[in-house]
């Protein structure tokens, strides 16, 4: 049996006032679609990273 380790969405933002929106965003997503993984470039990765 394989284990379910969610689905990744990728949250993107450009500016601010977006950034914040997905800040709130990444919180909210698992708790409506509990099977979501939210990833987001600013935090999950390090600048210059491949």
């Amino acid at each position: 049996m394989t284990k379910n380790r969610g689905m990744k969405v990728f949250l993107s933002w450009s500016g601010d006032i977006s950034k914040e929106i997905e800040k709130e965003f990444k919180e909210w997503l698992p708790n409506v679609l509990q099977f979501t993984k939210p990833f987001v470039s600013a935090e999950d990765i390090d600048a210059g990273t491949r």
